[in-house]
């Protein structure tokens, strides 16, 4: 079950993540404790734990990963199942090219970096996963990393970036600012936009 944070259903609530049972008894002991009436759709833990984040529902979409679950081990791979390191991703791109562009990068791009540090994110799109547009379907997912030696100086750079569709092609690019380049025109965003400083 994927954890949710009760700090975003309100502030009062304890702020450790905790899975959604768990959060569901708190905000209903919150509601006794406050006099909050369930009777009122607006005071029903489903309702308020809805109202604020992202729940199961990803419709047909995978929960796609921004930190992705396979470059880590153990409780910091379970640390990645968070609604907030996951959007809605197209299943055969999560599972197919995005999957393996996401192993070449732990395995071969990786090789003979001292540190690689690695971003990953979305473009929104035009569709929505819920009819009140509160979880948006990405265009595109993208993904930039920075490798460096001992002395933390960058020895290269790179990323990539694909459709959030079923036939999806995964562009490789061999820097961060011919990616930078192409993500300035999908976002919108002026030349100031970086995804490093420095690489």
């Amino acid at each position: 079950m994927l954890q949710t944070s009760e700090k975003l259903v309100h502030p009062d609530l304890p702020p450790q993540q905790m899975n959604k049972t768990k959060l569901l008894s708190e905000i209903k002991k919150y509601n006794q404790i406050n006099d909050c009436r369930e009777r009122s759709t607006q005071y029903t833990q489903n309702y308020k734990l809805g109202w604020s984040q992202a729940l199961n529902n990803f419709s047909s979409y995978d929960r796609g990963h921004l930190n992705p679950a396979g470059h880590h081990e153990g409780e910091a791979s379970k640390a990645t199942m968070t609604h907030t390191n996951v959007a809605p991703q197209d299943g055969k791109m999560n599972k197919g090219l995005w999957n393996q562009y996401e192993t070449r990068l732990k395995v071969n791009l990786s090789e003979g970096c001292s540190k690689m540090y690695v971003v990953t994110g979305v473009v929104p799109g035009d569709k929505w996963v819920d009819q009140n547009q509160r979880v948006n379907v990405p265009s595109h997912y993208w993904n930039a990393y920075c490798c460096t030696d001992n002395n933390d100086n960058p020895l290269k750079s790179g990323g990539a970036l694909g459709p959030n569709t079923a036939f999806s092609v995964v562009t490789e690019y061999n820097s961060v600012t011919d990616l930078e380049t192409k993500l300035r025109r999908l976002l919108n965003v002026d030349n100031n936009f970086n995804i490093f400083n420095g690489c």
